[in-house]
């Protein structure tokens, strides 16, 4: 009796002490999950975090083409386009200054579920970027794309190597993040508490639209002389780079080394990727080379976001000329994707904010916020009328606005859910998350959570703000015939 007495007291403290654990490794992950930095594509314009946790969603087999490089891919190649006009069911698994020792270890990540056809490989990394690391990367850049890949043989060998070669990084922090991160907790905002909402949101396979235009006037693409001489590579980089080779070749994969339009690349260093295609009988697309730029029609202060990366027009040419380059090349009969089929409202969406930010005239961008699926503020003072043309009155008439009254109004999806000539007006929006204050007296005021949004002047203030993707993405004023 005693005995069994003993037993089952043993037994009583091992279920309480295996509990204890169970609870701990839950509250060890949860508070990993809330430390770790979040960059997903609903609310980051660089979102590694959408780019590498999406790819494990993808339906088994069910890439004909994987992207890898930089941010200079993510943001240049648009997988919808290369689904909806040459069949290629493609993802764009780059990440910010993905080091070749990355993209190496994430193609093999890749590859544990999934068969492509052909890899593309972006090049600017295999040049000196970040000439103090050893890795030609930040720290911060490696932890952005190595954090959220899954436990395995794989990521522990990438750790090892990481370690190996740069022996200023702490292996321990990437077993435990909550060591590196730990005073985060400073820094919280909504995306660390909704993290299951920004999970699932990754419409646009990879791809990540800019919206500016660089004005950059002076860019001259690449024009390579017969004896131009070739650039050497960053340390380790080529020794990646035959690593990829190798296993796409093991793999019967195709793999294309591409170059990007970029204030960066040269004559030099196109030189030594042509030589390294030829050399392994891979293909070598520079986009940035003089003949092809032109033949895109490509203009950089128009199509370039900044130095480095293009913005939504950019990505729309450089994704064709892939397109065609690659179904001309190595014609691929992909099937159809649901995750490419499911994406396509999204990226209209993304599309119609992209139209908004090239209207010039007055009339063209009232039309525009008629059909604009985003929540749009309006404030205007008495003498509103003075300042504006007839379409735009009449727009503005339709919403309630009467001459010789100040008026403010909030759109939902081209409806207006809330409008008066009060001088101020408060109100929630985004289901309740976040406030508004408007006032009508001149300059007038949109205030968002507190935060001033309206552009000064003597006309109508417009606020547009994107409630799915919790972004600011335009505050104009409508005067005299002119958007400011």
């Amino acid at each position: 009796m005693e005995h069994f007495e003993m037993k089952e007291l043993k037994g009583k403290t091992a279920g309480k002490a295996l509990i204890f654990l169970l609870l701990f490794v839950l509250l060890f992950q949860g508070a990993n999950a809330l430390l770790l930095p979040k960059n997903y594509a609903l609310t980051s314009d660089w979102p590694a975090s959408s780019n590498t946790e999406g790819v494990y969603r993808l339906e088994k087999n069910s890439l004909d083409l994987l992207i890898l490089g930089s941010s200079k891919a993510y943001t240049a190649f648009v997988p919808q386009i290369l689904y909806d006009e040459y069949g290629m069911r493609a993802y764009n698994l780059g990440t910010d200054l993905q080091s070749p020792h990355m993209s190496y270890y994430w193609l093999r990540e890749a590859l544990k579920r999934q068969s492509p056809k052909i890899v593309v490989l972006e090049t600017s990394m295999f040049f000196p970027v970040i000439t103090d690391q050893p890795l030609n990367t930040s720290e911060a850049m490696m932890r952005k794309a190595m954090d959220p890949m899954r436990w395995s043989f794989n990521k522990l060998h990438a750790l090892w190597e990481i370690y190996r070669l740069d022996k200023t990084q702490n292996w321990k922090s990437y077993v435990f993040p909550n060591l590196r991160f730990h005073e985060r907790w400073k820094e919280w905002n909504e995306d660390d508490f909704t993290l299951s909402e920004l999970r699932v949101h990754n419409e646009l396979l990879g791809w990540s639209p800019l919206m500016e235009k660089s004005g950059i006037d002076d860019f001259r693409p690449i024009h390579v002389e017969p004896l131009a001489a070739s650039a050497n590579f960053a340390p380790y980089m080529e020794m990646y780079l035959d690593r990829i080779t190798a296993l796409c070749r093991e793999r019967s994969i195709t793999l294309v080394l591409v170059t990007t339009p970029d204030t960066g690349a040269s004559a030099a260093t196109h030189r030594s990727m042509e030589n390294y295609a030829k050399s392994n009988s891979l293909h070598f697309l520079d986009l940035n080379e003089q003949e092809c730029y032109e033949a895109m029609g490509y203009d950089f202060a128009e199509d370039n976001a900044d130095f480095e990366h293009p913005n939504v027009s950019g990505a729309q040419k450089l994704s064709r000329r892939l397109g065609e380059y690659l179904y001309s090349e190595y014609p691929v009969q992909g099937g159809q994707g649901s995750a490419w089929e499911n994406g396509r409202t999204y990226y209209s969406h993304i599309l119609d904010e992209w139209s908004l930010r090239g209207k010039t005239v007055p009339e063209h961008y009232c039309e525009a916020l008629e059909e604009l699926a985003c929540t749009v503020f309006l404030a205007m003072d008495k003498n509103w009328a003075d300042t504006v043309t007839p379409s735009v009155q009449a727009f503005l008439t339709r919403l309630g606005a009467e001459p010789e009254k100040a008026f403010w109004a909030v759109l939902e999806n081209g409806v207006p859910v809330s409008a008066g000539t009060e001088k101020e007006a408060y109100g929630s929006f985004r289901s309740g998350r976040s406030r508004y204050e408007i006032s009508t007296t001149q300059p007038c005021s949109i205030a968002l959570d507190g935060r001033e949004q309206a552009k000064e002047g003597k006309g109508i203030s417009i606020v547009i703000y994107d409630s799915l993707r919790r972004r600011l993405i335009d505050s104009v004023c409508l005067q005299n015939g002119v958007i400011r």
